[in-house]
């Protein structure tokens, strides 16, 4: 792979290490969008990085670029670099395995929302619903995991983006594990798709009351 013109970096044996920065005032801004606290930031292991490094090629990060902190596994640090702006590397992922929200789950709760990213789980933190995602778009998180949250939660649901990719995957996990979906309505190409962008264009009363129009139509 050709490491300064690939869009996305998705791959299990990357390292990935990276050069912390101190927050300013353009991330809290850009996170205050999506009604993303810095407290949530914090407790979700987001951080503001001004350097990157994978397997040893060292990148300085785009102005706006954030690592999402996870953990190890396989004796490997696994974690996920997010550069909003960036044409060409917007992603960077070494998350393997990773539940993205894992660790601020309840022991128990009533429902478990399974999303397309952890921008968009912390602004449903936010919101005050409990949800998790998988590492990247084109995974799930892993079977027996997913089984064993059925002793955790007495509700799962699915609520990944309102586009052709997420509609299509909605349908197929929800037919192969027997749970619903939920999806944010759109009426054109210009709405958005997901509830982290529906909170940046219409603010968080419009999406707590989006949420549950759409959750109540499912019960």
């Amino acid at each position: 792979s050709y490491i300064n013109n690939l869009i996305i970096y998705d791959k299990e044996d990357f390292i990935i290490k990276i050069k912390k920065r101190n927050w300013e005032q353009k991330d809290i801004d850009y996170w205050q969008q999506y009604y993303i606290s810095m407290t949530t930031l914090k407790m979700f292991n987001v951080l503001p990085i001004s350097h990157y490094s994978v397997n040893g090629y060292i990148e300085l990060a785009d102005s706006y670029a954030y690592s999402y902190e996870y953990y190890w596994e396989n004796d490997i640090f696994r974690r996920k670099i997010y550069q909003p702006y960036s044409i060409k590397k917007k992603w960077i992922n070494n998350g393997g395995k990773v539940v993205q929200g894992e660790g601020m789950l309840p022991k128990s709760g009533d429902l478990l929302i399974i999303t397309s990213s952890l921008k968009d789980v912390m602004t449903l933190y936010e919101l005050g619903y409990t949800a998790i995602a998988p590492t990247s778009e084109t995974s799930f998180v892993p079977e027996k995991y997913f089984e064993k949250q059925s002793s955790r939660f007495k509700r799962k649901l699915l609520f990944f983006d309102s586009d052709e990719t997420g509609i299509k995957r909605s349908i197929e996990l929800s037919e192969k594990w027997n749970i619903d979906y939920i999806l944010i309505p759109r009426e054109n190409d210009k709405d958005p798709k997901d509830i982290s962008d529906f909170v940046k264009q219409n603010g968080k009363n419009s999406a707590e009351k989006i949420i549950k129009q759409t959750l109540s139509a499912k019960l």
